[in-house]
């Protein structure tokens, strides 16, 4: 069964660069996918950046979402790797 649409993420920081890209589109249901489907489907496009992908945030707007929410379609969608400073 095909999926009636996909969902554009953007990538951020070191994600971006290991990616080579600013975003991508998850082929998927975008009614149904929460935050750690996404971040699986994200890593299987990416797989040198499996293990950043598995730590990074799902972001909807402004608004960091939980691994079981369910990604709003009507939202910019981003995902963002953590970050260490000093």
């Amino acid at each position: 069964m095909p999926f009636p649409s996909s969902l554009v993420v953007h990538l951020s920081g070191d994600l971006s660069r290991q990616a080579g890209r600013s975003r991508l589109e998850v082929n998927t249901d975008p009614a149904t996918i929460t935050a750690a489907h996404l971040r699986s489907q994200v890593a299987r496009q990416i797989p040198s950046a499996q293990e950043l992908v598995k730590r990074a945030l799902v972001v909807a707007g402004d608004r960091i979402l939980g691994s079981d929410e369910v990604v709003p379609a009507d939202r910019r969608i981003s995902l963002v790797p953590p970050v260490s400073g000093g």
